[in-house]
């Protein structure tokens, strides 16, 4: 599949500039975290998919290897690594499955969960010093327009969010 597919996509009547304006602005929502996970990472040397593993175990704690491997989207082999170095830290711990012997089950640690903990709150005084300088009002208006992104999201038809997968899978590595 080519570049070129990507345009399979119906057509729209959006014009270019307005998505690049509304493509900036969300990638510019998006990093507002950045100085926050950043100094997670520089602190305790933690990577991204070792932040969102452990944030799905807050979630559902004590989920086994190969669920986590599905939830997450990474190879077994991957997420076993992933897993050692955040045991090795302390932050995680496995647990043998008590109704199948062969299933393993991960669970977060009290320093994992203080981690967690630590790292949200850090996070929610840092944008809640930023939505301070907004007033009531435009806070209202952004609210209600991340509710209206998160529903056109909802309404991607499949056809179009496996397309895009695949055009995403399919793009030659840089080093050919």
């Amino acid at each position: 599949m080519e570049y070129s597919a990507l345009m399979m996509v119906e057509e729209d009547d959006m014009d270019e500039e307005l998505f690049d304006r509304a493509l900036a602005a969300y990638l510019n929502v998006l990093a507002l975290g950045e100085p926050i996970r950043i100094r997670i990472w520089d602190d305790r040397g933690l990577t991204m998919t070792q932040l969102r593993l452990m944030h799905t175990l807050a979630r559902d704690d004590g989920m086994t290897l190969s669920a986590l491997s599905q939830r997450l989207q990474l190879s077994p082999s991957a997420m076993t690594g992933v897993i050692d170095r955040l045991q090795r830290v302390k932050l995680l711990r496995r647990r043998p499955d008590t109704a199948d012997r062969r299933a393993v089950r991960v669970y977060l640690t009290e320093e994992g969960r203080a981690l967690l903990a630590a790292f949200d709150a850090a996070g929610r005084a840092y944008l809640r010093a930023i939505l301070r300088h907004l007033g009531r009002e435009k806070l209202e208006r952004i609210i209600s327009a991340l509710d209206e992104l998160a529903a056109a999201a909802g309404r991607v038809s499949e056809r179009e969010y496996d397309l895009y997968g695949d055009w995403v899978t399919e793009v030659p590595s840089a080093s050919r």
